[in-house]
């Protein structure tokens, strides 16, 4: 009866399959190796991440630059066993400008994975693939030199003297810092010294102002203006006698003599010119007064009262005449001239001795004139 019993409650209430003793054997035996699995397929999957590096970038504390840009190779080594990889990662620019000389430009590494996630395509790599390295942020500064103040007057003296020569007649010159510069800090490479000479001043003078502008391959770097004591020496024709005003100069009023230019108090020397061009006294120049061009003049070539031959041009019409300088007239200068037979004053432009020349307006025809009546 128990038996009876036992069975049916066994049919109406059957044991689960799992809880059997050979079954738990064979679910133990699967577990394990399914473990053992899935041990080695996360193995697999870290071993392919780790494969998926391609470079490695090793970011320096401290870098130094020469010129702009600033690119991934100046402050880090890339390591990539694809040399087209690893050229294309050191050329990246990570900034266009440079930091002035004495300043630092601060770059940190992570900035790096937005830059390669720009770039991606082109450079055929993820960001995943390059691992960062070294430095979290790297310090950028610009390689400099030192410039000495002697060296720099030494740069500008050529052009100087060559300025002074062409615009004095200088032959000889002294230079010398009036106050000394501080030695410049530069950025490194070739560098020359520019004079700018549209900015010299016209009135020479033994102290001497003289703006330079530093260039280090053929870009400016610093501009400043040299504190200078000058002395120029050049020939300088003086009076050999007193000269009246307009009284033309022979060649035999002149003598020569070196001088000082500086001491001219800003006058511009005619130097040889005096026997080259023809000139005359503008005032009266007393014996041993150097000659300038604020006391002396060139020759006019239509001197006042003189009868000059005038001509009236205009298009498809030519007239000449002759008329009376009411002034002197040198090349290029307008003068008042007088016609005798009808008294009017006329202003010609003096062109050779004696020769001035007029252009008349062209003539407009009258509202009246151009609005004729046709013909009935």
């Amino acid at each position: 009866m128990n038996r009876r019993s036992t069975q049916k409650r066994g049919k109406k209430f059957p044991r689960l399959w799992w809880v059997g003793k050979k079954y738990r054997s064979a679910l133990l035996g699967w577990g394990l190796l399914l473990s053992i699995g899935g041990l080695g397929m996360f193995a697999g999957l870290a071993s392919a991440e780790a494969g998926t590096v391609r470079a490695r970038v090793i970011f320096a504390q401290e870098a130094q630059v020469t010129q702009p840009p600033v690119r991934l190779g100046d402050i880090a080594q890339v390591i990539a066993s694809d040399p087209a990889l690893a050229s294309a990662l050191a050329g990246l620019e990570l900034s266009p400008f440079v930091p002035p000389v004495g300043q630092t430009l601060t770059y940190r590494a992570e900035s790096l994975r937005i830059l390669l996630r720009r770039h991606q395509e082109r450079l055929g790599v993820d960001d995943t693939a390059v691992a960062l390295e070294g430095a979290p942020r790297t310090e950028i500064r610009l390689r400099s030199q030192r410039v000495e103040p002697a060296a720099l007057l030494e740069a500008v003296r050529p052009e100087l003297e060559a300025w002074l020569n062409r615009e004095y007649g200088a032959e000889r010159v002294e230079l010398s810092y009036l106050r000394e510069p501080e030695p410049l800090e530069i950025p490194t490479g070739d560098w020359t010294a520019v004079v700018q000479t549209e900015r010299l001043s016209g009135t020479l003078s033994d102290r001497w102002s003289v703006p330079v502008q530093v260039q280090v391959a053929g870009r400016p770097v610093e501009t400043l203006t040299l504190a200078l004591n000058l002395h120029a020496y050049g020939p300088i024709g003086i009076a050999k006698r007193a000269i009246h005003r307009h009284e033309a100069l022979r060649a035999e009023d002149v003598e020569y003599v070196e001088r000082d230019l500086t001491t001219l108090n800003g006058k511009r020397p005619l130097g040889r010119l005096v026997e080259a061009v023809g000139v005359r006294a503008r005032r009266a120049i007393r014996a041993g007064e150097p000659f300038t061009e604020e006391n002396v003049e060139e020759l006019p070539l239509i001197r006042q009262g003189d009868l000059v031959t005038v001509t009236l041009e205009a298009p498809r019409f030519r007239l000449t005449m002759i008329g009376q300088a009411l002034q002197d007239g040198r090349y290029g200068e307008t003068i008042a001239i007088r016609n005798p037979a009808s008294g009017k004053v006329i202003r010609g432009l003096v062109v050779q001795q004696r020769l001035a020349r007029v252009v008349l307006p062209i003539l407009q025809p009258s509202a009246a004139t151009a609005q004729r009546p046709g013909r009935q």
